[in-house]
């Protein structure tokens, strides 16, 4: 009776899992060659727009390879660092004009 029981609560278990972790249904089986590459099945390059000679971020997290597009690691970067920029200013400006001001302090001391 007590294995019935265990059985029952695995099954209960499991159905859990499998409710709250839908994720597995997107699961795509792939391996690494003996190069050390990837292969991304095509469903999976189809779903995501992934073209040929894309690039990507590799990432470990958890103990998990994620694979982020450049595009969006760059824009994650300047939406963080727009945090840091005051309101009108121009980032560009800015270093063209400290740019500028060190060429002419340079060209005054070789004077």
């Amino acid at each position: 009776m007590d294995k019935n029981k265990n059985t029952h609560n695995n099954e209960k278990d499991i159905k859990s899992f499998l409710f709250l972790n839908d994720s597995w249904k997107n699961d795509t089986k792939t391996k690494v060659d003996k190069n050390g590459r990837i292969l991304l099945p095509m469903e999976v390059r189809k779903k995501l727009n992934v073209k040929t000679d894309d690039v990507f971020v590799v990432r470990i997290i958890d103990e998990e390879i994620h694979l982020v597009n450049i595009k969006k690691v760059i824009k994650e970067a300047q939406d963080f660092f727009s945090n840091y920029i005051p309101q009108g200013a121009s980032p560009v400006e800015e270093l063209m004009k400290a740019r500028k001001a060190e060429v002419e302090k340079d060209n005054k001391e070789w004077q």
